[in-house]
C-alpha cells in the first residue's frame, strides 16, 4: 500500500504535470466523483505516464493493449514501448469506469458499492468484477484482490490533502453571483477569461496562484479574483457579480447586441468529432458512438462497440440514402452525413430584431426539428450528452439541460451570456427568483405576462426537489399553453425519451419569464 508521502509526491507531479486538470475535466464530462482518475494512476502506474505489466500496459493509466489494441494504434501507440497521449487516455479512463458504473446498475449492485464495483471492473473487466460480486466481493477477481478498495482509499488520502469537494453538475448560487462552491460553465468561462488577464497584466502570476481547471470555484480562484478587484479598483471580495463581469468583458452592456456572425459558438461537442477513418473490424467507444447514429437516423443496428458486417451493412444503407459512396466505411463525409441534424441544431441564428424569447422558442424549434432521443439505454445517447455536457445514464434526467442549453444557445446568438445553465429545475426556479423573473402559479389575469420562450416548471407531488420537470412554452393563452421539452413523449411523461412538442394545463405550473 502507497504511504501518504507517496502520495503526496504522485499528487503533486501530477498537478505540476497539468494531469490534475486533465483529469478533472475527463470526469466532469463523465459526471464521476472528482479524484478517481488520479487514484487509478497512482495504483496503475505510480503517477508515471511509462510502459508496465509487461509491455502491455501504456501510459498513466496503463491502458492495455489486449484489450484496446485498435484504440492505442489510433492514438499512436500500437508500437513496443509507446504511450498514448495523457488527455485521450484520461477520456478513455473515464469512460471505461463510467461504463462499468452503468453494468453494475443493471446488474442490481447495490448504490453504496457501485464505485468500487466500477473501479474494479477497470481492472477485472465487468465480466469479472460480476462474478466477484455475486461470490461476495467485486474486488475478488482484481489484481491483488483489493484493487478497488485500494483506489478508493488512495483518493480519500489524495482529497484529504486539501483538494477541493466539488458536485459534478453545475451549482447555480439563488443571487447569480460565483463564488466558493459554485461550479458549471460561467465558473469555467470566468477561469479562461481571468487567466487572459492575468497573462497580459501579470505574467507569471497566475501559475503562483495554483488555479485549478474544470468548473469549479475554490480558494485559488477566488484570491485570483481578489487579485483582479483590487487592480481595477472593485470592491475586494472574491466574489464574481455583474460589476466584476463587467470588468472582465462578460456583460456587454445593456441595448448592445453582438451580431451572430461575430459570436463564437465554442467548439464541436465531443461527439461531433470523428478522430479517424472506421470499417468493418474496428471495435471501441468510437465504434459504439457510430453506431448511435445510425439507429438516431433509422437504421436498426446494435449498440456494441463492434464494426461487424451488421453495422458495415446499415453504413452502406444510410450512405446509398444520402448519395454517398456505399463502400460500408465511416469517413468524415458519412459521419458529417450522420450528425448532421446535431450540426444543424447547435447552430447560431441572427438576432436581428427579435427578443431573447423569440430567440429562444426559434432554438427549441430547431431541435425539435432534429429529432433528438435517448439510443443506448436511458437518459444516453449523443443527444442527452449535448444538453448535459457529456453526462448521461440513470442518473441524469435532462429536461433542464435541454431547457438551459437552449437558453443558453439563443442568449448567444444574442451576443448575450447565458442568463443560467444547470441540470436541475430548482436551479432555474431560484435563478428566477433572484431576477425577479419568477411567476408562481398564475391566474388567468397573470398568464397574460408568460411570454414565448419563457421556462414552465412542473411542481413534484413527493421526493426532495421541489420541482418535477421543466420546458420551453412556445405560447400561452388562458387556459393552456404550448411547449417544447426535453426527456419527455407524446403522453407528456416527465421521464421520457425524446424532445417533443405538447400542450399543458396550469395545475401545479409555475414558470420563470423571459422577455
Amino acid at each position: 500500500m502507497a504511504s501518504t508521502e507517496e502520495l503526496r509526491r504522485q499528487l503533486e507531479l501530477a498537478r505540476e504535470r497539468g494531469w490534475d486538470r486533465l483529469a478533472a475535466d475527463a470526469e466532469a464530462a463523465r459526471g464521476l466523483p472528482r479524484g478517481v482518475l488520479l487514484a487509478i494512476a497512482s495504483r496503475e502506474s505510480d503517477m508515471n505516464d511509462v510502459v508496465g505489466d509487461g509491455g502491455h500496459g501504456r501510459g498513466l493509466f496503463q491502458i492495455d493493449d489486449r484489450a484496446w489494441p485498435e484504440w492505442l494504434a489510433a492514438h499512436g501507440a500500437a508500437g513496443a514501448g509507446a504511450t498514448p497521449p495523457v488527455p485521450a487516455a484520461a477520456v478513455l479512463a473515464a469512460a471505461i469506469v463510467s461504463d462499468g458504473l452503468a453494468f453494475g446498475r443493471r446488474n442490481g449492485v447495490p448504490k453504496r458499492d457501485l464505485l468500487r464495483f466500477a473501479l474494479a471492473s477497470y481492472n477485472a473487466g465487468c465480466g469479472g468484477a460480476i462474478a466477484g460480486h455475486k461470490e461476495g466481493d467485486c474486488d475478488r477477481r482484481t489484481t491483488g484482490g483489493d484493487y478497488g478498495r485500494d483506489v478508493l482509499d488512495r483518493r480519500a488520502r489524495m482529497r484529504g490533502r486539501g483538494r477541493d469537494r466539488a458536485p459534478a453538475g453545475p451549482v447555480v448560487s439563488a443571487d447569480g453571483i460565483l463564488r466558493v462552491g459554485s461550479r458549471g460553465p460561467q465558473v469555467a468561462r470566468l477561469k479562461a477569461r481571468l487567466r487572459h488577464w492575468f497573462e497580459a497584466t501579470l505574467p507569471g502570476q497566475w501559475e503562483q496562484l495554483r488555479v485549478g481547471g474544470g468548473s469549479g470555484f475554490g480558494k485559488p480562484l477566488e484570491a485570483a479574483v481578489r487579485v483582479f478587484q483590487e487592480a481595477r479598483g472593485l470592491e475586494v471580495d472574491g466574489e464574481v457579480g455583474p460589476q466584476t463581469l463587467g470588468a472582465l468583458g462578460l456583460v456587454e452592456p445593456a441595448g448592445q447586441v453582438v451580431p451572430a456572425s461575430q459570436v463564437d459558438p465554442g467548439p464541436l461537442p465531443p461527439d461531433l468529432v470523428l478522430d479517424r477513418t472506421y470499417r468493418e473490424g474496428a471495435g471501441g467507444l468510437e465504434v459504439r458512438l457510430i453506431q448511435s447514429w445510425l439507429r438516431l437516423s433509422g437504421y436498426v443496428v446494435a449498440v456494441d462497440r463492434e464494426f461487424g458486417s451488421a453495422t458495415a451493412t446499415a453504413v452502406r444503407a444510410f450512405q446509398a440514402d444520402r448519395g454517398l459512396p456505399a463502400n460500408g466505411v465511416v469517413d468524415q463525409a458519412t459521419y458529417d452525413a450522420l450528425t448532421e441534424p446535431m450540426r444543424r441544431a447547435i447552430r447560431l441564428s441572427g438576432p436581428g430584431t427579435s427578443s431573447l424569447g423569440t430567440l429562444v422558442v426559434a432554438t427549441a424549434q430547431r431541435h425539435l426539428a432534429a429529432d433528438p432521443r435517448e439510443v443506448g439505454g436511458a437518459n444516453r445517447g449523443p443527444w442527452v450528452r449535448l444538453y448535459m455536457d457529456g453526462n448521461e445514464g440513470p442518473d441524469y434526467p435532462w429536461c433542464a439541460g435541454f431547457a438551459t442549453y437552449v437558453l443558453g444557445q439563443a442568449c448567444r446568438s444574442a451576443g448575450r451570456d447565458p442568463v443560467v445553465r444547470t441540470y436541475l429545475c430548482d436551479d432555474i426556479a431560484r435563478w428566477g427568483k433572484a431576477v425577479g423573473a419568477f411567476l408562481p402559479s398564475p391566474g388567468r389575469p397573470a398568464r397574460r405576462r408568460i411570454t414565448p420562450g419563457s421556462v414552465f416548471l412542473k411542481r413534484a407531488q413527493t421526493g426532495d426537489l421541489e420541482y418535477a420537470h421543466c420546458g420551453i412554452v412556445v405560447e400561452a393563452d388562458r387556459d393552456a399553453f404550448t411547449t417544447i421539452e426535453g426527456n419527455s413523449n407524446d403522453d407528456g411523461s416527465f421521464d421520457g425519451y425524446e424532445v417533443c412538442a405538447g400542450t399543458r394545463g396550469y395545475d401545479r405550473m409555475d414558470f420563470v419569464l423571459i422577455a
